[in-house]
């Protein structure tokens, strides 16, 4: 029988398989109930909604059970990763700090690039590479009219921010997300 696992995330004990936690510390995939069809989970590119529907969902733990047919939705990499410093800054302080609001973007982009291997702004190439299978790739953009589980009312909720340098460190960047972007060329088509 298998134990069931749990993670400590914010000093509270999080169930490793099940619940609307699934793919806060695994990689996550939702799948029709038929089985046929997959799509690979990526964190801020609807990921919430995505969690909260009707499909059934898989961890990395159950890869074995992937359907042949995965779908994902690449939302442009640094669109996404100003959307997970949004994210980050509201998240309880790490270690030095007493508070995030005061993070900058600078600050957040020398941690990401340090090599901090988070599912926030992990590369969802590198997610989709951890399926051991291709998935047809789509523009995020296009998540509400293309998404082939059912029905999504995914709206962009990110919120422009102000007085940050989106050029900061930016060809590091296009060169850990330059496999993402390829992605995105691929849905292009």
């Amino acid at each position: 029988m298998h134990q069931d696992e749990y993670t400590l995330l914010n000093g509270r004990r999080f169930l490793k398989r099940g619940g609307h936690n699934r793919g806060r510390d695994l990689d996550a995939f939702a799948v029709m109930s038929n089985g046929k069809i997959g799509v690979v989970v990526i964190l801020k590119s609807a990921s919430r909604s995505i969690l909260g529907s009707e499909a059934i969902l898989l961890t990395s733990d159950d890869k074995d059970k992937l359907p042949d047919e995965l779908h994902v939705f690449v939302r442009d990499p640094i669109e996404r990763l100003r959307s997970s410093y949004q994210f980050f800054k509201k998240q309880p302080p790490i270690v030095g700090r007493t508070s995030r609001d005061d993070l900058t973007w600078k600050e957040f982009v020398d941690y990401v690039l340090s090599g901090v291997d988070n599912p926030h702004w992990r590369p969802a190439s590198k997610t989709v590479g951890n399926t051991g299978k291709a998935a047809i790739p789509h523009l995020f953009e296009n998540i509400n009219e293309e998404y082939p589980l059912g029905k999504l009312d995914v709206k962009n909720v990110s919120v422009p921010i102000e007085g940050i340098d989106l050029a900061y460190r930016i060809e590091e960047l296009k060169l850990m997300y330059s496999d993402d972007y390829k992605l995105r060329e691929q849905a292009e088509g």
